[in-house]
């Protein structure tokens, strides 16, 4: 149900969008056929204006020198002048003022068509026209295009020649941004040159024509786009590409290095270019306030479930998912060392949030829940790192419960087996022999310190006792203990501060 919402949230967002440029372009057309029509009259008058004190000097003149014919030719003068403005030669004063105008329509009327085909896709199937197209092309070119304008455009030409708006940012393909690199080639004299430089890049960070370009920025090592570069030569799957993060992740560890490192945990999970700058980002994690988040990225980056080996994928590689989440889980544990906290947010919006005592606290967003509580091989593996210890459990089960007001949204739980055992501080023990349903592991209302566990005995009874020991936990089988549809309303699928 939040999911419906969310993406009807979008839709009306888009929807306002396209009501406001439809609404702006109406205004636009009521101006202009009166701002037309000014500009004309104004730029007559400008002509006639300084002319008419010297023509009727000239005509006083050659009226009593007796060339009174020569009246006829001052007239035939101005009447030039005025038609060569007007005229649709090119180069007139009216044609450049025409195709100015003409111009900006083309730029409204094709967004708020291109507006209407993100709507709804399947309706309005949005394609350009060779003329369009050159159009479009010939504006972007333009130094003088506005920023606004230049981004629009681009949008509206990639979509317009590949109208599959899912392939358009899945797949990587020829989508021609080739024809707009003339704000590489002219050094300094397209308006605001190196932000258009990046929308160019950002806007077709899978288009293979780019790739030369892309490659010649990397290569000149232009710092400032060398991160959109990146994006085009990883995204249209070019050899060299590992090499270059592994290269740039060598360097001193850096918060702007996580989109390297986010692409080598991708192709090379267990490089030891990578493990070195992780353990490097870690030790240096006071350095960066804001590195929780950017961690948590990485980590659940390099994290995989069952659920996302995607369509279409055949053969996938169990090893190798394996090995992705011994890293992942190691990531966790580390952040867990470092007084990780998953709690809900005090204000209104009753939100979930990563938070530690070291960084500004980051939100959880849906695809983590999926990396943490349909993860259950994570919980099993951080629980058999410290298996005997009541303390290292108790720290686990206060990570991850979390609770509101009176609502239990999480709670960990597990089902002895073999020779796994707790001991309470009644001195009474618990053992697979004692009770056929898992127990329940909740932190103390007023002492977080305290591990409890409820379980049912063979009675049927239920039975709410304080830990004191716990011993061979790796030998139990842990879960997390949720509803997915109440813990949705407090996680979403992308940040929200409402």
């Amino acid at each position: 149900m939040i999911e419906k919402n969310e993406n009807l949230s979008q839709k009306e967002a888009l929807e306002q969008e396209y009501e406001l440029k439809f609404e702006q372009l109406k205004q636009k057309i009521e101006v202009e056929n009166s701002f037309i029509s000014e500009r004309a009259i104004d730029k007559t008058l400008k002509i006639l204006v300084p002319l008419g004190g010297l023509i009727t000097v000239l005509i006083a003149l050659l009226t009593v020198a007796g060339y009174s014919d020569m009246q006829t030719t001052v007239k035939q003068f101005v009447n030039n002048k005025v038609n060569s403005w007007l005229s649709e030669e090119k180069g007139s004063l009216a044609t450049k003022e025409l195709q100015s105008i003409r111009d900006r329509y083309l730029i409204d009327a094709l967004t708020i068509r291109y507006l209407k085909a993100r709507m709804d896709e399947r309706r309005y199937q949005f394609k350009l026209t060779k003329n369009e197209q050159a159009d479009l092309i010939r504006i972007a070119n333009t130094p003088e295009t506005s920023l606004t304008d230049y981004r629009d455009i681009l949008n509206i030409l990639k979509m317009g020649r590949f109208p599959l708006l899912l392939s358009l940012h899945t797949f990587p393909g020829d989508f021609r941004g080739i024809d707009l690199q003339e704000v590489f080639k002219t050094k300094s004299s397209f308006t605001e040159q190196a932000e258009k430089q990046r929308i160019l890049l950002s806007i077709f960070n899978n288009d293979t024509s780019l790739v030369g370009v892309a490659k010649q920025i990397l290569d000149q090592r232009i710092v400032s786009l060398e991160e959109e570069a990146f994006d085009i030569i990883a995204n249209t799957r070019q050899p060299y590409a590992l090499s270059f993060a592994e290269n740039k992740l060598s360097k001193i560890p850096a918060n702007d290095l996580i989109k390297f490192a986010k692409y080598i945990a991708l192709e090379a999970p267990l490089s030891p270019v990578l493990n070195s700058f992780l353990e490097k980002l870690y030790d240096s994690r006071n350095i960066y306030k804001g590195w929780l988040s950017d961690y948590l990225t990485l980590w659940s980056t390099i994290a995989w479930t069952k659920s996302e080996s995607g369509f279409g994928l055949v053969g996938l590689d169990e090893s190798k998912i394996q090995k992705r989440n011994a890293l992942a889980n190691k990531l966790f544990m580390l952040a867990v060392k470092a007084n990780l906290q998953i709690e809900l947010s005090s204000h209104e919006n009753n939100r979930v949030y990563f938070s530690s005592k070291d960084s500004y606290s980051s939100q959880v967003l849906r695809s983590h829940m999926n990396h943490i509580y349909k993860n259950t091989q994570l919980i099993n593996w951080l629980v058999a790192q410290e298996a005997n210890n009541v303390n290292w459990i108790n720290k686990l089960v206060a990570v991850f419960e979390l609770t509101n007001k009176e609502e239990n949204i999480v709670s960990l739980k597990a089902k002895l087996d073999k020779r796994a055992k707790i001991e309470f501080t009644d001195r009474t023990t618990l053992s697979s022999l004692d009770t056929d349903d898992p127990i329940r592991f909740f932190t103390n209302k007023n002492d977080k310190k305290l591990l409890m566990a409820a379980y049912r005995n063979k009675l049927g009874e239920i039975v709410i006792k304080q830990v004191l020991q716990v011993s061979n936990l790796n030998e139990a089988t842990f879960s997390f203990n949720f509803d997915e549809e109440i813990l949705n309303k407090y996680i979403p699928w992308q940040n929200s501060y409402s």
